[in-house]
């Protein structure tokens, strides 16, 4: 048998927590899996660098029920027809929404995007691979239901390059 590094002067206290502690911890897995069940929250994990959380909670995106509250919300959507979908390990992309139908949204001709006079970034010219980057250029009002998503990280994949996303594609959304 293995020495404990410290010394336990209660063994049947240090036992006695350790199994209640592994119950509290199941219980609350067992918790958030039927809470999930239940009420469609998900606990979503950000694995690319493209926005600054590590894990959002998100839920099935609703139409009618979250339309007006996109603004600002990340937002989990299917882009399976990028053109450069196949160097991405998921179909969907978790982006946030910066731009909504009728909004202004201005592309400059050194490639910075503004909406509704507010900056969002500056496109790139070339992927971190080298591979030429076609940008998205638009200037007018957001078309219907469409909108314009954004990443915080400076080499996010995202509107900038594969233009609007049709809100149908969104599938889930941050709560």
């Amino acid at each position: 048998m293995k020495k404990m590094p410290f010394k336990i002067k209660n063994k049947r206290k240090f036992i006695l927590i350790s199994f209640v502690s592994s119950v509290i911890t199941l219980a609350l897995f067992y918790g958030l899996i039927a809470l999930n069940s239940v009420l469609d929250y998900q606990i979503t994990l950000v694995t690319s660098k493209s926005i600054d959380n590590t894990f959002i909670i998100t839920k099935e995106f609703n139409l009618k029920a979250n339309k007006e509250s996109l603004l600002n919300k990340i937002i989990v959507f299917d882009k399976a027809n990028s053109p450069y979908g196949t160097s991405f390990k998921s179909k969907q992309l978790i982006k946030y929404v910066k731009c909504l139908e009728n909004d202004i949204l201005k592309v400059t001709s050194d490639k910075k995007y503004y909406c509704n006079d507010e900056f969002l970034g500056v496109a790139k010219d070339y992927d971190s691979e080298g591979k030429k980057l076609d940008n998205f250029v638009f200037n007018g009002a957001i078309p219907k239901n469409k909108i314009f998503v954004f990443g915080t990280h400076e080499k996010s994949y995202d509107s900038r390059y594969f233009g609007f996303i049709d809100i149908n594609e969104i599938k889930r959304i941050q709560i």
